[in-house]
C-alpha cells in the first residue's frame, strides 16, 4: 500500500504572481525572506509573531525551517533586497541599517 506524504515544507510556497516566485506562507504575502530578518532583529518567536499577527507559530517554524534547508536562495533574496535599498539611499533616503547573517534557532 502506498501512503502520501506531506511535503516537508507544506506552508511555504511560490506563485509567480506574488513576489515574482519568491517562497512566501501560504495564504499571506509574507516571505520568508522577511520572517527570517524579523527573527534576526526581535530573537524570538513571540516578537516575530507580534510583528506579523498573521502567521502561526507553526508558519514561523516552518519559515525558519525553510530557511535552514535553502539557506543559499533565501540569504540572494535578502541580498537583492538590501542592493535595492542601497539604490534607494542614493537618492536622499536614509541608508539602510545592514542586517547580521546568523543563522535562526533550528525549529
Amino acid at each position: 500500500m502506498v501512503t502520501s506524504k506531506a511535503p516537508p515544507f507544506s506552508r511555504i510556497v511560490r506563485d509567480p504572481s506574488v513576489l515574482e516566485g519568491e517562497p512566501i506562507v501560504a495564504g499571506t504575502r509574507i516571505p520568508v525572506r522577511s520572517i527570517v530578518l524579523a527573527w534576526e532583529q526581535y530573537g524570538t518567536d513571540a516578537r516575530v509573531l507580534q510583528a506579523y499577527p498573521r502567521l502561526t507559530r507553526a508558519d514561523l517554524r516552518e519559515a525558519l525551517a525553510y530557511y535552514t534547508a535553502h539557506k543559499a536562495e533565501i540569504d540572494r533574496f535578502v541580498a537583492e533586497e538590501d542592493d535595492g535599498d542601497e539604490v534607494e539611499s542614493e537618492s536622499s533616503e536614509p541608508a539602510h541599517t545592514h542586517r547580521r547573517r546568523e543563522q535562526p534557532a533550528a525549529p
